[in-house]
């Protein structure tokens, strides 16, 4: 995070933030940002995660993580979180379309329709998605 004016601007990989009235960091006025997706992401859409989980099994009726093999489970009596991720198909990386959107490339309704498509998702290890070694 750099300093850039008396105007308490700073940017960090080409965004410009500022800190608001309750010290936290937003987008600058004037950002072509609607929300606060750069530390919260949307939800997703209602339906979204178990279609991208019905979609994954194989005849069997299970479901592997695509990169490293993995059976996963899915105990729907619990929260998902803890037991697989959503992770995305290669040229859908979350990070790349909030830049894009932060830089104005993509409208706030152009972000989350393509967040909440489940064809840009599929299941993957906690621990392999979170790694990005298979980005």
């Amino acid at each position: 995070m750099y300093y850039v004016s008396n105007l308490k601007v700073f940017t960090h990989n080409m965004w410009a933030i500022y800190r608001n009235a309750d010290g936290r960091f937003a987008p600058a006025p004037g950002s072509t940002s609607t929300n606060n997706i750069f530390n919260n992401r949307p939800a997703y859409a209602r339906g979204q995660v178990e279609y991208v989980w019905q979609s994954a099994k194989d005849q069997n009726g299970r479901v592997f993580d695509s990169n490293t093999g993995q059976e996963l489970f899915w105990d729907k009596t619990k929260a998902r979180k803890g037991q697989w991720d959503m992770g995305h198909i290669p040229g859908q990386k979350y990070s790349d379309m909030r830049d894009a959107y932060g830089k104005g490339l993509l409208t706030a309704d152009e972000f989350r329709a393509w967040y909440r498509n489940p064809n840009n998702y599929i299941p993957e290890s906690i621990s392999g998605n979170r790694s990005h070694r298979y980005e």
